[in-house]
């Protein structure tokens, strides 16, 4: 994750991972540099409860070291990432199918959808997560969120993470007591929410996925 005051083309490019958070244009960009493709969903409704995002997938079959969708983006729109969105939207959408366009013989592939506003992160939209009063009788997610979002808890970590691969988990301990940022691990969740539980137990919330990644935190309300 990373957040910047406005959109930068070079930022996207030069290689760190996770999404790009845009305060002035309201934007979230993933780019996914082992094929070019881009998403970019307008965030000005994340996380809340009732609305939807929008968001555009961005893509070019053809493979190849040209970097089409980013020359696109930076050649036609001088990398005004607004206006990449704006112009998307002008485009005509059938089911399930993608508008195409044409730049510098390659086509390019463009996919529309409205994403729930609950499963959107956004860094800018937190006081959305009012802090707990007091402690839940049945904790939920959006308590978890709630106490994560507004610095009530210590010692966030893991307890494990389970593979496919036995021999990586034991060489890393099963990243036993590993830290973890907690923004980063509410935008994990919220955005893929499905196999995530959480409870309350002798004194901390556990918060796992199905039961091959199990995560806690002490509670401080």
């Amino acid at each position: 994750m990373k957040i910047l005051e406005s959109f930068e083309i070079n930022a996207v490019l030069n290689g760190f991972g996770g999404p790009v958070y845009c305060k002035s244009e309201k934007m979230k960009i993933n780019r996914y540099s082992g094929f070019d493709d881009y998403t970019i969903t307008d965030i000005s409704n994340a996380m809340v409860r009732g609305k939807t995002c929008v968001q555009f997938s961005i893509k070019s079959e053809t493979r190849t070291d040209k970097l089409p969708v980013t020359n696109w983006i930076d050649n036609t729109f001088n990398g005004d990432i607004v206006a990449v969105f704006k112009y998307c939207a002008t485009l005509v959408y059938q089911q399930y199918q993608p508008a195409r366009i044409d730049f510098d013989q390659l086509e390019i592939e463009i996919y529309k959808s409205e994403i729930p506003s609950k499963r959107v992160f956004s860094p800018f939209n937190l006081s959305v997560y009012r802090a707990l009063k007091s402690m839940p009788q049945k904790w939920t997610l959006r308590h978890v969120y709630a106490a994560l979002i507004n610095g009530q808890f210590t010692d966030l970590k893991t307890n494990y993470r389970l593979s496919d691969d036995y021999a990586f988990d034991n060489a890393v301990n099963f990243f036993k007591d590993k830290p973890l940022n907690a923004i980063s691990f509410v935008a994990d969740i919220m955005e893929s929410p499905s196999g995530w539980w959480c409870n309350y137990y002798n004194g901390a919330v556990t918060v796992c996925c199905h039961s091959f990644d199990s995560n806690e935190f002490i509670p401080s309300i």
